[in-house]
């Protein structure tokens, strides 16, 4: 079993243990820490740049459509139809593009994310989001199957998913501290391999 996997068993448990926007909230923050890889990664595959900096801007404005639900504390009917319309759009420009390991990180969980988070009939299901930095982190070492929290960049991660966990306990009350992590991942390499 990989650190990964141990840290996905204690997710598990962990969020089935409160609300469903406070599990929300982990998630997120942790969707945000794969946006400078997302940057990194997408700044290596094939895009003509025009398409490039409009799959970013276009998957910046998801990631702004799930904070303004998370700042609200409730869905609206528009918000899944928006995020569509912003999907598509991303889908168009990358229908023929191979996305690197970085980029599809980011890909996969912003769109797995906004399923749970904009869809209110859905189960959430964050356990998999809160540990996806985590699990690129390992696979972009040398030797992943032999990474312990012994390395300093898994390390590192462990313990803003563990404070992103006690910051979430109190959301909705403390939304601007939650809103200053979201702006310090935003900023955050969380993994120097990356670079």
């Amino acid at each position: 079993m990989t650190i990964v996997d141990v840290k996905y068993k204690e997710m598990k448990k962990t969020l089935a243990q409160i609300p469903d926007d406070q599990a929300l909230v982990v998630g997120v923050l942790a969707v945000e820490r794969l946006w400078q890889p997302f940057l990194v990664g997408i700044s290596k595959c094939p895009y003509f740049e025009q398409e490039r900096e409009a799959v970013v801007q276009l998957e910046e404005k998801c990631l702004d459509i799930i904070w303004t639900r998370m700042q609200r504390g409730f869905v609206q009917e528009s918000d899944w139809r928006e995020y569509c319309e912003l999907f598509d759009q991303i889908e168009e420009l990358s229908a023929e593009v191979d996305l690197n390991y970085e980029a599809k990180s980011f890909y996969c969980a912003v769109g797995d994310f906004a399923y749970w988070c904009l869809k209110p009939c859905e189960k959430i299901e964050v356990a998999g989001i809160a540990v996806c930095a985590l699990e690129l982190i390992v696979e972009l070492m040398a030797e992943p199957e032999e990474a312990t929290e012994e390395d300093q960049a898994v390390s590192a991660e462990i313990q803003r998913i563990n404070a992103d966990i006690q910051l979430a306990r109190d959301y909705p009350e403390n939304i601007d501290l939650i809103m200053q992590r979201r702006s310090e991942y935003h900023a955050l390499n969380v993994n120097s391999v990356c670079s």
